[in-house]
């Protein structure tokens, strides 16, 4: 491994995907902007040939590692623990079936340090186009930044989700990084380093590309509304010394995710649902919703089928 400072670690978790891991990896291997970078890719337990695959796209380079494990435990998992060993001094997490355009952390890294800031986040494209299309894609030059200095308030009112941000790796540590009871990190992630995080921008420059695939996690709506009410109800449990509107909002956020759950499985019944009129009441005065609701969210969402938890939700308070 290179002696000298790392400027960015690329962590990238892996589970099942060896048929995309070329792609993506060709993806990471063809930024470019002069960064002293690492590479860092921690299987999941994967019982297919994904680790042979990296093994063999690693041959001869001497800025990778691969971390191999004993279990699966998910993606927020595997993410905290190629953080935990990484020394970039910027943290860039990535899926392991999406494309990085080649200029595209180049550009947050910019970002982030011409406005003095901890995280920069971008956004992502749905392309429906073969991976393989897209290695070696750029953004567009100059990308339009936008600094907050209130990081949660914004975080709770955009669309921060996917891999979509670069963050100073001592500050993702001191966050405790992705919540690690959520198999998903996607929502998580950015609401635990808004809590600490000083200042961030936000860039108009779609960072992250998703490519045409099938079998992702992404695919289950079930699982992306229980781990995105988790996160929310996470955060609520977890500090409780957040103030008062950043709680409600929060809240109101567990209540949406019960919601969009409960109306694709009842269909028109959902409309009944004391879930969306209190969303909908106390959205509209932002308010904080009962408890008591929230908690009652908690056991319907422990009971849901064919949803990936990294431990059990108990089903009774």
């Amino acid at each position: 491994m290179p002696s000298s400072p790392i400027d960015v670690s690329h962590i990238v978790s892996v589970y099942n995907r060896h048929d995309l891991l070329p792609d993506t990896v060709a993806g990471l291997f063809a930024q470019t902007g002069g960064l002293r970078r690492e590479f860092i890719f921690v299987d999941d337990h994967s019982p297919d040939t994904s680790v042979a695959v990296l093994k063999a796209l690693a041959a001869g380079r001497d800025d990778v590692r691969i971390l191999e494990n004993g279990d699966n435990r998910g993606p927020s998992v595997r993410l905290n623990q190629g953080a935990r060993v990484a020394r970039g001094t910027f943290l860039h997490f990535l899926d392991h079936d999406d494309i990085v355009p080649a200029n595209a952390v180049r550009l947050m890294r910019d970002a982030l340090v011409a406005n003095d800031a901890d995280l920069a986040y971008g956004t992502w494209e749905k392309t429906g186009v073969p991976a393989r299309d897209l290695v070696g894609a750029r953004v567009p030059e100059p990308a339009a930044a936008v600094v907050s200095d209130d990081p949660m308030h914004t975080i709770l009112r955009g669309r921060y989700r996917r891999m979509c941000l670069l963050v100073r790796r001592e500050v993702y540590l001191a966050a405790g990084g992705a919540d690690e009871d959520v198999f998903i990190q996607d929502e998580s992630m950015p609401l635990r380093l808004g809590r600490i995080v000083r200042r961030m921008v936000t860039l108009d420059a779609a960072v992250n590309l998703v490519p045409r695939t099938e079998g992702n996690l992404s695919e289950n709506k079930s699982q992306l509304n229980h781990d995105r009410f988790l996160a929310h109800y996470d955060m609520l449990r977890d500090f409780p010394d957040l103030p008062a509107d950043v709680r409600a909002a929060i809240a109101r956020k567990a209540l949406s995710a019960g919601w969009k759950e409960m109306r694709a499985r009842d269909g028109a019944r959902a409309l009944f649902s004391r879930v969306l009129w209190t969303y909908l009441a106390t959205d509209m005065v932002r308010a904080m919703p009962d408890p008591q609701l929230i908690e009652d969210l908690r056991v319907y969402f422990a009971g849901l089928p064919n949803v990936r938890r990294a431990r059990p939700l108990a089903t009774a308070a």
